[in-house]
């Protein structure tokens, strides 16, 4: 039997052992972190124009899941909506809105379903890009912050495409 710490016998199966699962503990204590995922779905574009002008209209659910066996709560949501000749390496944070001005406590299950809509002065041109993103803060059980960021375009016919830049999905 090989022997790892000559002060204590400690056989070295038993050392490697604690060792694993000192590791699985701190994997179970991250994984037990409040976690908030946001989807966005049904998302709808009409371009309207009149009298004041051409404007765009968006109407979307705002789903927010608890992935933790813990209830949070929701401090903040927050979205914004732009027409972009480009996709920004990261959301324009300072035309986020909020949409939520009173706390909410999410359970595990179910989820939390929103509809909102917003309006927005212009129209899609040609080769721009709709860009809507946005961003949910929460606490968990024992007041730690956190937040889950979001970001999808949004095609001519109306299909969600995920942002896959780490910017857009974000969770701290």
């Amino acid at each position: 039997m090989r022997f790892c710490n000559v002060i204590y016998n400690v056989p070295l199966w038993v050392e490697c052992s604690l060792f694993s699962a000192k590791i699985l503990c701190m994997n179970l204590n991250n994984n037990d972190a409040a976690w908030v995922a946001v989807n966005i779905a049904c998302a709808a574009i009409a371009e309207r124009s009149d009298t004041c002008g051409d404007r765009t209209e968006i109407r979307f659910d705002y789903i927010c899941s608890n992935q933790r066996e813990k209830t949070v709560r929701i401090t903040a949501k927050g979205f914004g909506f732009k027409i972009l000749d480009f996709l920004p390496g990261e959301p324009p944070e300072e035309d986020t809105g909020s949409s939520q001005y009173e706390t909410e406590f999410l359970n595990p299950r179910p989820d939390s379903h929103r509809t909102l809509q917003w309006e927005y002065r212009g129209h899609r041109k040609s080769g721009q890009v709709a860009l809507l993103w946005g961003v949910v803060k929460y606490e968990d059980d024992i007041g730690s912050k956190h937040e889950s960021g979001f970001g999808y375009t949004i095609s001519a016919d109306n299909k969600l495409q995920r942002i896959n830049l780490p910017a857009y999905n974000r969770h701290t």
